[in-house]
């Protein structure tokens, strides 16, 4: 349904639709037994099945036939109070809860859809700043490799989320402008510091004096060379470091080690 066909409905039915909502939420109400009803009749009821079991057990000669009858009248009293207030008012609250469900989906029909907030030009350069800031602190500190990984994974977002906004940007308009020089700064350090992360990465990998299994370290490095060449699969650092974590991890490279900066250097084996 359109949206001015919706708002054409929701403008001429507004009262009526909300009014039948309300009266079908408060009118129909499934399984509702009278509580005076009920209770006087499971009474009477109790009663007639305590005279009878008394009957049956005087006239076998049972000493204790009133107590058991008794009893019985009890029991189906009971079984009638659980009757009521668990079986019957749960299947009351289920249909209640399909019922509302019902009426949500029909009115939602005829409402018109929300309105969707888009990109301004402030709040695409509010993103960009904040991602230089994080770049830059990346940048001092600059041996942890989880700081270059969550600027490129906010720059990864960032590009997603301008990719699902320029179908909606008007020809001429000056988010374009604003996009496009926010796509290029976004691109340009998604690449710098995923190409530093992967290098950090493989150094950890061949450093000896580091605790831990080699293995796994290994392995992470591996992992992330991968993810890297799979967004520059052309770029011939990341391809020479991908094949030197290898040969380490074999063990039959051991005088190649990585420094923190991801050069391959040779040393004593």
């Amino acid at each position: 349904m359109s949206g001015k066909r919706a708002n054409a409905l929701n403008g001429r039915f507004p009262k009526h639709a909300a009014a039948a909502g309300r009266q079908a939420r408060t009118k129909r109400e499934p399984f509702r037994v009278p509580a005076g009803s009920f209770y006087a009749f499971s009474v009477l009821f109790s009663i007639v099945v305590a005279l009878f079991v008394g009957m049956i057990l005087f006239e076998t000669g049972e000493a204790s036939a009133a107590n058991w009858a008794l009893l019985s009248g009890g029991a189906c009293f009971v079984a009638a109070v659980l009757f009521r207030e668990v079986l019957l008012r749960g299947r009351r609250r289920q249909m209640l809860a399909r019922e509302r469900r019902l009426i949500s989906n029909v009115s939602g029909e005829y409402e018109a859809p929300p309105a969707v907030n888009k990109l301004t030009v402030e709040h695409n350069s509010a993103l960009i700043r904040s991602i230089q800031q994080k770049s830059e602190a990346a940048n001092v500190l600059g041996g942890l490799a989880d700081g270059h990984k969550e600027v490129f994974i906010l720059c990864e977002e960032y590009l997603d989320l301008i990719k699902s906004e320029l179908p909606r940007v008007a020809p001429g308009s000056p988010r374009f402008a604003a996009f496009r020089k926010g796509t290029v700064v976004a691109n340009r350090l998604h690449y710098e510091h995923m190409i530093r992360w992967a290098r950090l990465e493989a150094a950890v990998a061949t450093e000896r004096r580091i605790a831990g299994d080699p293995g796994m370290r290994s392995a992470r490095a591996i992992e992330a060379l991968e993810l890297a060449l799979f967004h520059y699969p052309e770029e011939r650092v990341l391809i020479e470091l991908r094949e030197a974590v290898s040969v380490a991890g074999r063990g039959d490279g051991l005088g190649k080690v990585i420094d923190v900066e991801g050069a391959i250097i040779e040393s004593e084996p």
